[in-house]
């Protein structure tokens, strides 16, 4: 038997380089790492979405607010767009408007539901502090004081801090604890060191109040007493219907007659003699007699001395006759008649 052929390949078995453990977990997991893949891309357009949704939603609800006017119109935007920053605008207004109204419970309540609501917005310390103003001004002292304290808790470095502490010494000194409310003044310089510029007046003024022992709170005035209620009218009494036509009107008083005129003595009349026959001209007047004689009625001028009055005479003397200037032209005879 013949030996075989040495000049055969020989195969060797050759070094495969290990695989690490990153490819290793590449292979295993790619899926899953995939499938994470794009939920994060999902995740990122959804975000991306609502961030844009968003601020469609804010640029709507701050052209709304800007044509706000009234209540209705506040309520309308806090329903429509209640998770933006303009509805907590339109809270602060509402509750603004409804104080200048004198709906002060009203407004309270719209603070309330705005810091309940709202407690990340930007105006929401000075919020907390007018509705605790709002509710010293009330009378509510207990609930004056815990939004004090909760707003010092929450906003010790707010600017309005001092303000709330000088709020809560007038809250002491109208409940009659003077002691403290001066104790709790007279710290303030060393809790809020330069913070106290703004508030500086004020804080004066209690202290010089206080040590004055003069009242530290607003005293009302009496209040005016009632109107008196006007006394009934009583009903007028009945009156007969003619009494109600208007009175006549008096009769006036006869003028007084003008004294008499003197009047110059009368001149007796011509004696009538009968004439012979008429004249052809008898019916026509004669000249003389269109001439009017001298009116007598026209008063002589005053002599310097008064005469003596004439006595009137009983008959014409022959001067009366024989003066033609004097005495008027005789009346023309009657025309005879026919037999």
């Amino acid at each position: 038997m013949a030996d075989a052929p040495s000049s055969l390949p020989t195969h060797e078995p050759v070094d495969i380089a290990p695989i690490s453990k990153t490819e290793l977990f590449l292979e295993h997991n790619f899926k899953k790492i995939l499938l994470f893949l794009l939920l994060v891309v999902l995740l990122l357009a959804t975000l991306g979405f609502l961030r844009y949704t968003k601020h469609q939603k804010e640029t709507a609800a701050g052209e709304q607010f800007t044509s706000a006017r009234t209540i209705e119109d506040y309520d309308k935007l806090i329903q429509e767009y209640p998770d933006t920053a303009a509805a907590g605008n339109a809270f602060l207004l509402k509750a603004q408007v409804l104080w200048n109204e004198g709906k002060k419970e009203s407004s309270v309540k719209s603070l309330q539901e705005f810091l309940s609501t709202h407690p990340e917005h930007n105006l929401a310390p000075e919020a907390q502090f007018s509705l605790a103003s709002q509710q010293a001004a009330l009378g509510e002292k207990d609930a004056a004081r815990q939004t004090l304290d909760t707003f010092l808790k929450s906003h010790a470095d707010n600017e309005l801090a001092p303000a709330a502490q000088i709020k809560l010494g007038d809250i002491l000194l109208a409940e009659g604890k003077v002691d403290e409310a001066k104790k709790l003044f007279e710290s303030l310089p060393q809790t809020y060191p330069g913070k106290m510029s703004t508030f500086v007046g004020e804080l004066d003024q209690r202290l010089r109040l206080i040590n004055a022992g003069l009242p530290t709170t607003e005293i009302d005035a009496p209040k005016p007493p009632p109107a008196p209620e006007p006394a009934p009218v009583p009903a007028p009494p009945a009156t007969d219907p003619s009494s109600l036509a208007p009175p006549a009107a008096p009769t006036p008083a006869p003028a007084p007659a003008p004294a008499p005129a003197s009047e110059a003595p009368p001149v007796p009349a011509a004696p009538a003699t009968t004439a012979p026959a008429p004249a052809p001209a008898a019916e026509t007047p004669a000249p003389a007699t269109s001439a009017p004689a001298p009116a007598a009625e026209t008063p002589a001028p005053a002599p310097t001395t008064p005469p003596a009055a004439a006595p009137a005479p009983t008959s014409p003397t022959p001067e009366a006759e024989s003066n033609p200037s004097e005495t008027p032209a005789p009346a023309p005879a009657p025309a005879p008649t026919a037999p």
